[in-house]
């Protein structure tokens, strides 16, 4: 059988490199995520281990060392790449785990090396090291909330399954063979590293996908956050206003535009500090009185957007109410020393599209109008509009 073992090593050590260089380049951008480093150094000590075969393979004799040497990083490898997983999908590490599992390898590893030379055990001992820790991959991944990225993260779970898979038939293929050294032009050493080498270019092709998905998707919710109350912006709550417009997801939709009665006042006595913590008190109450499929922005300044789909005008009373009354009842307290209290109230101007189709400008415009209708007429109150079908052009 025809197979240069040495070339197909050398590829796997140049493309491991490769790859561990795209990961170091990643952690760049990427380096608040935890496990990076791990599974960046899990790239490397593959990489580092195939190419240790050969440096054996030129070593004089006896390399008995050297071959413990390269067991052992080889080990590393997989445990460090685990353990980078399992850091980045959040879940965590069993570091018992490993030390025990590390231990008892390197013993077998000794063994089967000083006093029984014996390739076949130290093999079936990197088997089952690399099948435990494939398979605490698969457990963190399915255990993991990855909604950002759950394709991926199911691609890469696949993956994972494949690399045991190639385990269990390389253990399988040693059974009945001759092989004695990685070198060696056997089946068992030809199907290894042909998928050693397909299962670790996908699985580093799958890790840097799922960061860069959990950036994208990160940044895409910066983008949309305000980023004092930490609720949806003025182009993101507008958006979404337009999308359920658009796609006429509900016959019935109620906007409520409110804003904080007299917030110029209550920063210009307690300062900007106490005026952000008022806007971020009113937010936690406005949500607390929101259900799905709600939604709520910051419209600007003190003013505040809240989407109530599905909901009458004879039920959007109830709910401006118990909005009202929601920020009424909770006072914002700051100051430990000074006992300080601000008593805030709002006033909201709120429109029912009873057909669901009006523009959202006309919403805006109309809803606008009802909340300077309540702010002068006494503050603290709400204002209603019920628009009714307006006709459809032919």
């Amino acid at each position: 059988m025809n197979f240069d073992t040495d070339t197909m090593i050398v590829m796997m050590v140049l493309s491991s490199l490769l790859q561990a260089g795209i990961l170091l380049s990643l952690i760049a951008t990427a380096h608040e995520y935890k496990g990076m480093s791990n599974y960046v150094l899990g790239t490397l000590f593959s990489a580092l281990s195939f190419g240790w075969v050969i440096v054996i393979k030129f070593a004089p004799p006896p390399a008995l060392s050297m071959k413990l040497l390269g067991n052992l990083i080889l080990a590393a490898s997989m445990i460090f790449s685990v353990a980078g997983i399992g850091q980045f999908v959040g879940r965590k590490i069993d570091n018992f785990l490993w030390i025990f599992s590390g231990t008892l390898f390197s013993i077998s590893q000794i063994y089967y090396l000083y006093v029984d030379d014996n390739y076949f055990w130290r093999n079936i001992a990197l088997i089952l090291i690399g099948i435990l820790a494939y398979g605490v991959s698969i457990r963190y991944m399915i255990g993991a909330n990855i909604r950002n990225f759950l394709m991926t993260g199911r691609c890469l779970t696949a993956v994972l399954f494949l690399g045991i898979c190639i385990f269990l038939m390389r253990g399988f293929f040693l059974v009945n063979s001759q092989t004695q050294s990685a070198l060696d032009a056997t089946l068992a050493n030809i199907f290894t590293f042909f998928g050693i080498f397909i299962v670790d270019f996908l699985r580093n092709g799958f890790f840097v996908l799922m960061v860069s998905q959990r950036m994208y998707s990160e940044l895409h919710k910066m983008s949309e956050t305000d980023f004092l109350t930490q609720i949806f912006n003025r182009g993101a709550i507008a958006v979404k206003v337009e999308d359920i417009l658009a796609q006429k997801k509900f016959e019935i939709l109620t906007l409520i535009l409110l804003d904080v009665d007299r917030f110029k006042k209550i920063n210009d006595t307690h300062g900007h500090d106490i005026g952000d913590l008022v806007l971020q008190q009113v937010t936690r109450s406005l949500q607390s009185q929101l259900n799905p499929p709600d939604l709520i922005g910051r419209w600007g300044g003190e003013e505040f957007l809240i989407v109530l789909p599905d909901c009458p005008p004879s039920k959007a009373r109830d709910r401006a109410d118990s909005l009202r009354l929601q920020v009424a009842n909770n006072p914002v307290f700051f100051g430990a020393d000074t006992g300080g209290i601000v008593n805030c109230t709002i006033s909201l101007g709120v429109v029912t599209d009873t057909a669901g189709n009006h523009a959202i400008d006309e919403l805006l415009k109309r809803a606008d109008e009802a909340l300077y209708k309540a702010k002068t007429g006494g503050r603290n109150r709400a204002e209603f509009v019920v628009l009714s079908p307006t006709p459809i052009e032919k």
